[in-house]
């Protein structure tokens, strides 16, 4: 059985004992995760942690917002975009490797010395503590933000899975820029945070994004596909779809980004 495949199980019975990943106490102690991980459930400052009503009451009809897109293409700016205008369903679950790997004390210790090494080293760690709060998710019917490339089958098949079997509404924010953008930006993240993913990598999950953008449209409920080439960040939606629906805002872009790398 694949690991995506072991992760979809898990996730059917709520329960991650099962998965094929590294154990969290080989790498720090279990305070650390537990403190990352109630940072990702009140990451919008909204809920009060002592709330003991955020986990007794389910949502009636819970959102998974998803921000996606290849290494460089924005998907924080957009975050926080979103965060500042109140576009965050109220007390959703942050679902972000990413940002959980800059949270590691081990990755930052790793990172000073060798960002790239410490990248390969602790991304599946990180994977592991992010993929916790999903059982929580759909146990609780809690609304989710999901910050992902989208580059692998294992989102594409949890998002497909969230909403046929447990009833989400899935509002996918795609990112997409030139090449050339995506690597001088994720040089300078990496400057500034040390997070150093290899070329060779943001360029073959940027391929993959591209390939899964069709599965995408038929999954999601609406999909807004963004355009986020300019010097500073500042996406512009070129498209937007729903199941019934497409309204092209800038046909020149979104041609361009369909000729671009096929698979």
């Amino acid at each position: 059985m694949s690991q995506a495949s072991q992760i979809l199980a898990s996730l059917s019975r709520i329960n991650l004992d099962s998965l094929d990943l590294p154990p969290l106490e080989e790498y720090f102690d279990r305070g650390e995760a537990d403190s990352i991980l109630a940072n990702l459930l009140f990451h919008d400052s909204v809920l009060d942690p002592t709330q003991a009503m955020f986990f007794t009451h389910k949502v009636e009809h819970p959102r998974i917002l998803v921000i996606g897109g290849g290494v460089g293409s924005g998907k924080d700016f957009l975050y926080h975009s979103f965060l500042r205008s109140r576009r965050i369903p109220l007390g959703a679950i942050l679902h972000d490797p990413d940002t959980v790997m800059s949270m590691l004390s081990g990755f930052q210790r790793d990172a000073a010395k060798n960002p790239a090494s410490a990248f390969h080293r602790w991304e599946s760690t990180a994977l592991r503590i992010a993929l916790e709060l999903l059982p929580i998710v759909l146990a609780y019917k809690r609304n989710l933000v999901y910050m992902r490339t989208l580059s692998s089958e294992f989102c594409l098949s949890f998002l497909r899975e969230s909403k046929e079997r447990f009833g989400y509404q899935i509002e996918t924010h795609l990112l997409t820029c030139d090449i050339e953008r995506a690597l001088s930006r994720a040089h300078k993240r990496a400057e500034k945070d040390r997070r150093k993913v290899p070329d060779e990598e943001i360029v073959i999950r940027r391929k993959r994004v591209k390939q899964h953008f069709s599965r995408l449209r038929e999954i999601s409920d609406s999909l807004v596909l963004w355009e986020n080439n300019s010097e500073e960040d500042h996406p512009e939606m070129i498209a937007q779809f729903t199941p019934v629906s497409e309204s092209i805002t800038n046909a020149q872009r979104y041609d361009v980004f369909l000729a671009s790398e096929p698979p």
